[in-house]
């Protein structure tokens, strides 16, 4: 099973969705981990995977500041 994961931590828009894309142009990628930091970045990404016909689940990590 191929597997990758994407950063897109800081990234500004458009630039989540554009790496995205690359990373589903080159199929054969049967799970993708993407990190964002923002819910519209998170939303944006997740309706691009459903309309790519994949399954979207999300999951919230909190962060701690010292």
């Amino acid at each position: 099973m191929a597997e990758k994961k994407l950063d897109c931590r800081g990234l500004a828009w458009p630039i989540p969705i554009i790496k995205t894309k690359e990373v589903i142009g080159q199929g054969e990628v049967e799970k993708l981990t993407f990190l964002v930091v923002n819910a519209a970045a998170k939303e944006n990404v997740s309706r691009l995977f459903q309309r790519s016909g994949y399954e979207v689940r999300g999951e919230a990590q909190a962060r701690t500041f010292a």
